[in-house]
């Protein structure tokens, strides 16, 4: 539900978002790509991580811009890793932060200095 996309604030619409420009269309037909949405205080995030012809991953991910009718995605990340990853979540309140799953290790992505830290490790 939407209130944005209605002028009376007390009442929630519906519509529809298309997918980023830059998005990968073939996640669907050869399961190429693991997507995932999360919500960032208040704001829908999409992920996308697929694998190029290089044999390498790469990682999108897009911010909902939805403070008028006009909505449109931002990228916000776009990093390129030779290792298997996957998101695991959106941090719920802090949107500069992301949560990955590298080697079965748990990474903390900071997207403002582009760093990785290492979270957690199994003994």
């Amino acid at each position: 539900m939407d209130s944005a996309s209605t002028k009376d604030d007390s009442k929630l619409g519906c519509r529809f978002i298309d997918l980023p420009v830059d998005f990968d269309r073939c996640w669907r037909a050869c399961n190429r790509g693991n997507i995932h949405l999360g919500v960032v205080r208040g704001e829908l995030g999409l992920s996308q991580l697929v694998k190029n012809t290089n044999r390498e991953f790469i990682l999108k991910v897009w911010e909902l811009d939805c403070k008028d009718i006009n909505v449109c995605w931002l990228v916000i990340l776009r990093w390129g890793n030779r290792n298997s990853m996957f998101v695991a979540a959106f941090h719920p309140n802090n949107g500069d932060l992301i949560f990955l799953l590298i080697d079965h290790y748990i990474y903390k992505y900071k997207l403002a200095n582009s760093t990785c830290p290492l979270l957690y490790r199994e003994i």
